[in-house]
């Protein structure tokens, strides 16, 4: 719980005497009557923390730290187990603790010296003036440390088996469903319950679909089939998608527009290193991207012409990555400059809706930590070469 405590003394060490941080984990949110959907912690509040419960706050003034959330009782118990209320003090390293039920008449002893709140909730429970609290955090958050780190490298390793497992078995599936449900399936036998994000596993033409998530069509044979999905490890997120055909064979139009987004990759891939900028990446991407629709006759101008009119945006219409981390969109540097620590994705696209290639969507994603002195790209393990997907779907 170190790399907790440390963040909550960076906050310590950032405000003024008359100042405290003070942060809200809300309640479970209600899917219909009496059924909750499954908790997501505060990414701002876990970050301080590691704090999993719903229905707490966290105040941090200059010399201590209060936390508030549930107490035990007899039915809360019975029906839910039990929390760890007093116990955080010791399991989170917190100062004090108080039952949250006493949270409006303990809260004004700890702020009878403080001016001014910096605050992440939705309401301010004071009458003190507030500013946003997550200015303060949020580009600690976009450098990880090594516990950090340590996290998404694992639930990139859990993912990249999953896609391979994924790939392995894809022969025998007969829906889109049945895809998704064995990408779960994968991921939970290594030891992670919780997506990053809702799988997408779209065939054929719904590859051509951005954010499909209905998963829900019959597979065909020729079918090539886009899965973006990726698991959390200890509230952390991995990014992953791979394109691969169902019979494990690509047809050529396939196999065309999968190796020039295989290509627009790793080519933006190799320029990572400390000091250049995501918007330098998508554009290197995007150049590499118009003269392949110029290659595959897909665009029939002239690549500057192409380029300056950004025509690719028709077939390669998304950014090329974004960070990642507690959010699997995570907080983006205003400078946009690339910083050892941050973790990234490059992910390149193809989604061709007209002409020869019709009905073709590629995307391929990895995940990637910027280094020293370079990159690491933690999802390696998931295949992706023409001749790796068809050894590993033989």
């Amino acid at each position: 719980m170190m790399q907790f405590k440390s963040r909550r003394l960076l906050i310590q060490n950032n405000i003024k005497e008359n100042e405290a941080f003070l942060v809200h984990q809300p309640m479970a949110v209600i899917r219909n009557h009496d059924v909750h959907h499954p908790f997501h912690p505060n990414r701002y509040f876990y970050y301080l923390t590691g704090f999993h419960e719903p229905n707490a706050w966290l105040l941090i003034t200059k010399s201590q730290t209060i936390l508030w959330s549930q107490n035990n009782d007899p039915k809360t118990t019975l029906w839910e187990g039990s929390v760890l209320a007093e116990a955080t003090k010791k399991e989170l390293d917190i100062d004090t603790w108080h039952d949250i039920a006493t949270f409006n008449e303990t809260l004004e002893q700890y702020t009878q010296a403080i001016d001014h709140i910096h605050l992440i909730a939705d309401e301010n429970p004071t009458s003190l003036p507030s500013t946003q609290g997550t200015h303060i955090l949020a580009p600690r958050r976009i450098i990880k440390d090594d516990y950090e780190i340590k996290s998404i490298r694992s639930a990139c390793k859990i993912s990249a088996a999953a896609h391979n497992q994924l790939m392995s078995y894809a022969k025998h599936a007969q829906t889109e469903t049945d895809l998704e449900g064995r990408f779960i399936y994968e991921v939970m036998k290594q030891g992670s319950r919780s997506q990053a994000y809702p799988p997408i596993v779209a065939s054929g033409k719904n590859a051509c679909i951005l954010h499909y998530t209905d998963n829900n069509q019959a597979l065909n044979d020729n079918d090539l089939i886009l899965v973006d999905a990726g698991c959390e490890f200890e509230q952390y997120a991995s990014d992953i998608t791979r394109t691969f055909p169902k019979s494990g064979k690509f047809t050529k139009p396939q196999q065309a527009i999968y190796e020039a987004v295989l290509a627009a990759q790793l080519a933006t891939i190799s320029q990572i290193k400390p000091g250049i900028t995501m918007t330098s990446l998508h554009e290197h991407a995007a150049k590499i991207i118009t003269q392949q629709l110029i290659d595959l006759n897909i665009l029939s101008e002239s690549f500057d012409t192409a380029y300056n009119q950004q025509l690719y945006q028709s077939f390669f219409p998304h950014r090329i990555g974004h960070t990642m981390g507690l959010d699997v969109h995570d907080i983006t540097p205003e400078d946009d400059i690339l910083k050892p620590g941050m973790c990234i994705t490059i992910e390149p696209g193809l989604y061709i809706n007209e002409g020869p290639y019709q009905g073709i969507g590629v995307r391929i994603e990895d995940n990637i930590l910027i280094t020293d002195d370079g990159h690491e790209n933690l999802t390696i393990d998931a295949v992706k070469t023409p001749s790796d997907i068809a050894h590993l779907m033989t």
